[in-house]
């Protein structure tokens, strides 16, 4: 926070969004372990470089990276679609912010932990992000980890068909549990209204008053077996 508010501020100056995405590798260095890259822009690229390019080109670097963009105050719909399909090739998500308080609250969604989605044989089927866009999976019992450090894993999480699953993460494993079951038994009519408000199934991270993990986690379940795993629920 203090080397952020220490940054100079400065009006009418050029976007050079390629060329902030090319450092980013040199920046994020050859520590292991999962990486988020948030970048936030009010503007499309105006110095001739080649965003896309350089987000493929690092997830093709073999770095565990997801690049979340937050798009701050944008009116044109045109770039928002293109800030969006930048995501998709960072493997994370577009997050739109009209205005500085959304823009807080689109950064801290922006940040929270990955996790795996493993199958019965250990197997990674499936990555998503807490609070982020549901995931699409054949209906069955998996186990959890939430990319934190150190790891967290729930086992026994139940997808069942037709019906979106939401998981209530929390510091204490038991509570988590509790609520993972009471949660994949409900019938669809009783799915809470946050989790299908606008159709498109985004579960929200919920605002916590203690420093802990407190988000939720969705999970969708197809009614027919998935050969991908899509980061939109199915329609």
């Amino acid at each position: 926070a203090e080397t952020i508010a220490a940054l100079e501020v400065v009006n009418l100056v050029r976007t050079p969004l390629g060329a902030s995405l090319e450092a980013v590798a040199g920046d994020l260095g050859t520590s292991p372990g999962p990486k988020i890259v948030v970048f936030v822009t009010d503007g499309e690229e105006t110095c001739g470089g080649d965003p896309a390019a350089a987000i493929q080109t690092l997830i093709a670097s073999g770095i565990d990276v997801r690049v979340n963009i937050v798009g701050f105050a944008l009116d044109d719909a045109a770039l928002k679609a293109q800030f969006e399909g930048w995501a998709q090739l960072g493997n994370g998500r577009y997050i739109d912010a009209a205005d500085g308080a959304a823009l807080a609250a689109a950064v801290a969604e922006a940040v929270q932990p990955t996790f795996d989605v493993l199958d019965q044989s250990g197997e990674v089927i499936a990555r998503g992000q807490v609070g982020g866009i549901a995931i699409g999976l054949p209906p069955g019992t998996y186990s959890v980890d939430i990319r934190t450090d150190p790891v967290r894993r729930f086992d026994g999480v139940i997808v069942r068909s037709a019906e979106e699953t939401t998981v209530t993460l929390t510091n204490d494993r038991a509570t988590a549990m509790s609520r993972w079951s009471s949660q994949a038994d409900m019938a669809p009519a009783m799915v809470p209204r946050s989790v299908l408000r606008r159709g498109h199934h985004r579960v929200r991270s919920r605002p916590s008053t203690r420093p802990t993990l407190c988000d939720t986690l969705p999970l969708k379940s197809r009614m027919r077996p998935c050969p991908t795993v899509s980061a939109r629920p199915a329609s």
